[in-house]
């Protein structure tokens, strides 16, 4: 592994806390129709991002949500 890769997979693993995957119309609800049966991956933060850092909206046709819920932590 090269020592960009592991430094880009440390700050990463700081800022998700989960990754899943869920239906667009969940997570969307104005969505159109047509897509709100459609699959979509969901990235849940631990830390907000910085404000100028570009996040992809989908790849290869998978819409992508982000959103920050902050640290989880067990009772």
């Amino acid at each position: 592994m090269n020592i960009m890769a592991s430094r880009h997979t440390a700050t990463m693993s700081l800022l998700v806390g989960g990754i899943g995957i869920s239906r667009v119309g969940r997570e969307n609800m104005k969505a159109a129709s047509g897509e709100k049966g459609d699959y979509c991956v969901v990235v849940r933060l631990q830390k907000r991002l910085p404000r100028r850092l570009p996040l992809l909206k989908e790849k290869d046709g998978v819409k992508i949500f982000v959103e920050y819920i902050g640290v989880i932590r067990a009772l």
